[in-house]
């Protein structure tokens, strides 16, 4: 069995560690044999997790093949097949929009996006031109950013990707079929929200794959999720607003789909929150940042999509930056990049001498509550008191606060809301959130179900670390008592 829906063409299949083997059609080999797609290769799927699983290590390429696989899957089901029976072109364009969502990535995965993020702020003169931060508390506080959403899109509409599509597939209703791949994945493609929850929801292709391969991966059990049952119960349900929509069945599918949200958030709670690798992170950013400053590394966001098109694009890769940390790793010229290059190197990474980990309630968003510990380190001043109090050096320690909602679910926006005249945030919260219904009946929220699922749906995954550099452990004159220790202890004696 190939799960390749049938009205697709078999040309080749390739074996994979999750899904045995994936089958794949023509213009799909085309398109991952573009240097554009092999340079996925040479991406990490989960940027410094191997620090701590070593086996975590695997690539974009091989996460892109699988949610290309699991979107025909999905698609082959008879719900879906009746759905797309007048449109059988878009059952190969929404397998081509899986196969090549992560086709921008920047090096280091999303670790490199954050950089960017902070670059475009002007984070790099926030250390620069003042002495209230150091290039790690920029680092830590990150910043979001969607650049590789946008240079997907732009290396499918402006090269060879949207070329091969093109030759191999006639337009669609008078829109090329690189066009409509390109819609698809920005989000702009409104004709059917059934494409939207395919490519980007809580029920989606990537996520169906990534949180199976991940967890397979690193060897952890969180993500086992039974995936051939949960996309065997899906359903098209009909809202009478929104129209068409993507669920599970009330009847057989929920407690699978329930098993699938909670192993989510065991997923990102205890996998890619591990304080160990966000330390690592941290050191990575600040290695980035300095890249950027010292002219290394394309200046902006802007002077990456202006490269999209070149060659200089294709080795912008995770060899690269590692090449550059090697470069550096002993550079005296340029003292924290070698810091952050060595120690990445030798994986003698920052230690976590204060550690919180909890389940908090969303704040209401004109909500400006801080815990104790965002208090004592709520911006530079506060910090360096702290830092006099522990009688620490400042700049030997910085603040880590990542936040996530783990299940996407919208809990505190019930489906009365999604009415014409709702706001476009309620709509796309709920367009994309979880949701149960009877075949061809109303859809209703997943958390409108249980308890458990309610709660998780209104609060987040807090993790709160204050990560401290130690000087090299062979460096003269280096204090005999770790900064970690006398810090830690001042903040048990404040916080307990």
């Amino acid at each position: 069995m190939t799960n390749l829906p049938p009205q697709l063409d078999l040309d080749i299949t390739v074996q994979d560690p999750v899904h045995n083997r994936i089958p794949l059609t023509k213009v799909e080999r085309a398109v991952i044999n573009t240097p554009q797609f092999q340079r996925l290769r040479r991406i990490g799927q989960l940027g410094p997790a191997d620090f701590v699983f070593p086996g975590a290590c695997h690539s974009r390429l091989a996460h892109s093949l699988g949610s290309g696989h699991v979107m025909g899957m999905m698609l082959s089901q008879p719900e879906l097949q009746k759905h797309f029976s007048d449109r059988e072109p878009m059952i190969q364009i929404l397998r081509l929009a899986a196969l090549l969502h992560d086709l921008g990535h920047l090096p280091l995965s999303h670790i490199g996006e954050v950089a960017y993020g902070i670059v475009d702020r002007g984070g790099i003169s926030e250390y620069t031109e003042t002495d209230e931060a150091t290039v790690f508390d920029v680092a830590a506080k990150g910043a979001a950013h969607g650049l590789h959403e946008e240079l997907t899109v732009a290396l499918i509409r402006d090269g060879t990707v949207g070329e091969r599509i093109d030759s191999h597939l006639d337009p669609v209703d008078g829109t090329n079929a690189s066009e409509l791949v390109a819609q698809i994945i920005e989000g702009s493609y409104s004709s059917d929200l059934i494409c939207t929850n395919l490519v980007s929801s809580d029920l989606d292709c990537d996520r169906l794959d990534y949180l199976v391969r991940d967890s397979v991966a690193a060897g952890l059990m969180y993500g086992r999720v039974d995936l051939d049952y949960l996309i065997e119960s899906l359903v098209i349900a009909e809202h009478p607003v929104a129209g068409p929509i993507l669920a599970v069945n009330e009847k057989s599918g929920t407690s699978a789909l329930e098993h699938y949200l909670i192993a989510r958030y065991y997923y990102y709670a205890r996998f890619v929150g591990h304080k160990t690798i966000a330390a690592a992170e941290v050191l990575m950013t600040v290695a980035l940042l300095e890249l950027v400053r010292i002219g290394e590394l394309p200046a902006d966001s802007g002077a990456v999509q202006e490269i999209v098109g070149d060659r200089e694009f294709l080795s912008f890769d995770d060899a690269k930056i590692w090449s550059l940390f090697h470069q550096f790793a002993d550079s005296a010229e340029e003292p924290r990049l070698g810091e952050a290059t060595r120690c990445l190197i030798d994986r003698n990474l920052l230690k976590c001498a204060y550690l919180q980990e909890d389940l908090e309630k969303i704040p209401e968003p004109e909500s400006h509550q801080q815990n104790d510990l965002d208090q004592l380190l709520k911006d530079p001043k506060a910090k360096q008191r702290l830092a006099e109090d522990a009688k620490v050096e400042g700049e030997r320690f910085c603040y880590l606060k990542r936040k996530r909602a783990l299940t996407g679910i919208p809990g505190s926006i019930p489906p009365t809301q999604v009415v014409a005249g709702a706001s476009e945030t309620v709509i796309r919260r709920w367009i994309k959130s979880a949701k149960v219904a009877k075949p061809g009946g109303e859809p209703r929220l997943l958390a409108e179900r249980g308890k458990m699922l309610k709660h998780l749906s209104t609060h987040e995954w807090l993790t709160r670390s204050v990560l401290v550099r130690e000087p090299d452990p062979d460096a003269e004159g280096k204090d005999k008592r770790p900064t970690t220790a006398a810090l830690h202890e001042h903040l048990v004696s404040q916080l307990g």
